[in-house]
C-alpha cells in the first residue's frame, strides 16, 4: 500500500493529549494507532484478506513427537501442523508424569493422538508453522486471567489509589480465593465502579468455563475461542480514562465498537467519534508522516548516511551506508 504524507493546513493543539486513531482503508486493511502528545507511540495493521489467528484457542491433538527438538507437532485444523515446545506445555497437560523432574524426553509425557488445549502464540512465518502454548490467557477490558498456570492475583502498578486497590483486592478474593485463575487487574480498572470490574472478571471466568466444557465435549481439531479483531483489541488493551478520544473513520467499524463499549467499556462510549472530514484522519492528526517514516526500509542519518533494513526468512539484514 502506498501512503503519502501531506502537510496539515489546519494545525491543532496536540500537547497533553492521548488519542486512539483507527483508519479502515478501502483495500480491507485496518490501521490502528495510539498517539500521545502528537507522537505516534503504537501502530498495528491488520488485513481482512489475512485472518489473524494469534490468541485463538483450539482443541488440537499430537501428530508426532521430536525428542531432539524437545517438542511436538499438533494438528489444529489447518493445512500445516503447529509446533509446541516442551517449555510451553504445562505439567497439567502431560499424558503421564515424568519419572524424573529434569532431562526427561517429550515422549515420556506426551503421546501421539493425545488432545491438547492450546493457544496460538505466534503465527506461521514462511516455512515455519504456528507456535502454541498450553498456558492460556484471556484478556478483557479490566482483567486478564491465566487459568492454567494460575498464581496469586496482581494489580497494575499504575493503580496507586489505596481505596481502589483495597476494593479490587476484595473482588479478587471473592472470585479467586485460591489463586486458581492468576487474575491480573489492568490499569483501565482504576476509577471504575466495583461492580463493573466484578462483572468483567465474571465474564472472563464464564468464558473459561465454556472453553473447558467444549474441550471435553468436542472432537479435535477444532476452534474453541476466537480472539477479538484489531479494532476491539486496540480499545480493550489501550483505553484508559485519560484517553481523550477514540476516533474511527469507518461507520460500520464505529457502530461495532460502540456496541462493544456499551457492553464492556461504558466509560469509553462518550469518547468515541466518527470522523467524516475530507482530510484523511492520519493527516489531520499529523501521524501520516510518522507512519511513512516508521514503515520505511531506510533510515536517514544526520551525517548524511543511511541504514537500510530488509527482512528475509532467516534474518533481518541491516546495511549501513556511510
Amino acid at each position: 500500500m502506498w501512503r503519502v504524507a501531506v502537510s496539515d493546513p489546519n494545525p491543532i493543539e496536540e500537547y497533553m493529549s492521548k488519542r486512539i486513531l483507527i483508519n479502515a482503508t478501502p483495500a480491507g486493511e485496518v490501521w490502528a494507532t495510539f498517539v500521545e502528545n502528537g507522537t505516534l507511540e503504537e501502530l498495528f495493521v491488520e488485513s481482512s484478506r489475512k485472518q489473524v489467528l494469534r490468541g485463538n484457542i483450539y482443541r488440537a491433538h499430537v501428530t508426532s513427537i521430536d525428542n531432539k527438538l524437545r517438542a511436538a507437532f499438533i494438528d489444529y485444523g489447518t493445512d500445516r501442523n503447529g509446533f509446541i515446545s516442551i517449555k510451553d506445555i504445562h505439567p497439567d497437560a502431560f499424558h503421564r508424569a515424568p519419572r524424573r523432574e529434569r532431562d526427561f524426553q517429550v515422549s515420556d509425557v506426551l503421546q501421539v493422538g493425545q488432545p491438547l488445549l492450546v493457544q496460538l502464540k505466534k503465527e506461521e512465518d514462511g516455512s515455519k508453522g504456528a507456535a502454541f502454548t498450553t498456558d492460556i490467557t484471556l484478556a478483557s477490558s479490566y482483567t486478564v486471567i491465566s487459568p492454567v498456570s494460575g498464581g496469586e492475583s496482581t494489580i497494575s502498578r499504575k493503580i496507586t489509589n489505596v481505596k481502589t486497590k483495597r476494593s479490587i483486592k476484595t473482588i479478587m478474593k471473592q472470585c479467586d480465593p485460591d489463586g486458581r485463575y492468576g487474575v491480573m487487574v489492568r490499569t483501565a480498572a482504576e476509577d471504575r465502579e466495583s461492580h463493573e470490574v466484578l462483572a468483567d472478571l465474571q465474564t472472563q471466568l464464564r468464558a473459561w468455563g465454556f472453553i473447558q466444557a467444549d474441550f471435553q465435549s468436542k472432537r479435535s481439531p477444532c476452534l474453541l475461542y476466537r480472539e477479538s479483531q484489531l479494532i476491539t483489541r486496540m480499545v480493550r488493551d489501550h483505553y484508559t480514562d485519560d484517553v481523550d478520544e477514540v476516533i474511527l473513520d469507518d461507520e460500520e467499524a464505529f457502530d461495532d465498537l460502540k456496541r462493544y463499549c456499551e457492553e464492556r467499556l461504558p466509560g469509553a462510549v462518550n469518547k468515541l467519534t466518527l470522523y467524516s472530514e475530507r482530510l484523511p484522519l492520519f493527516v489531520k492528526y499529523k501521524v501520516e508522516g510518522q507512519i511513512n517514516q516508521l514503515t520505511s526500509h531506510q533510515i536517514d542519518l544526520p551525517s548524511g548516511g543511511n541504514i537500510s533494513i530488509n527482512n528475509t526468512e532467516a534474518a533481518t539484514v541491516f546495511d549501513i551506508n556511510s
